[in-house]
């Protein structure tokens, strides 16, 4: 992926945090997304999120879930875009990611499986 395309990329997974954002308002599948500061994806296939603190309002369960989202959303949007050729193979793996609150790491997803996200408290 060029830098080109991956800053494009970028701009529609912003887009795509907003529109979640803006339906947790009516909608209780959304619950958390105003938790999300930030999305970044990396030509490296990587995704970084920034969180805000009321992340810890929701139960690990639930931040887990939510994280499975954006990956899943995120992926969604790679391709609704034709930004990115995933495989099938591409998807179920899914993107190593990275949770940081204040610079500091609070989640990461397991070596093995990216759904799987490790939290730190």
């Amino acid at each position: 992926m060029t830098k080109e395309k991956n800053d494009l990329a970028n701009r529609y997974i912003a887009d795509y945090l907003g529109n979640c954002q803006q339906y947790e308002q009516n909608d209780k599948t959304f619950k958390g997304f105003s938790s999300i500061k930030d999305i970044t994806y990396s030509r490296d296939n990587k995704i970084k999120i920034d969180v805000n603190n009321d992340i810890y309002q929701l139960s690990k369960a639930r931040r887990s879930l939510l994280i499975q989202d954006l990956q899943n959303g995120v992926y969604g949007t790679l391709a609704d875009n034709d930004l990115k050729k995933l495989s099938e193979k591409d998807i179920q793996k899914g993107c190593p990611t990275t949770v940081y609150l204040n610079g500091k790491v609070i989640g990461h997803t397991a070596k093995n499986y990216n759904h799987h996200i490790i939290w730190d408290k």
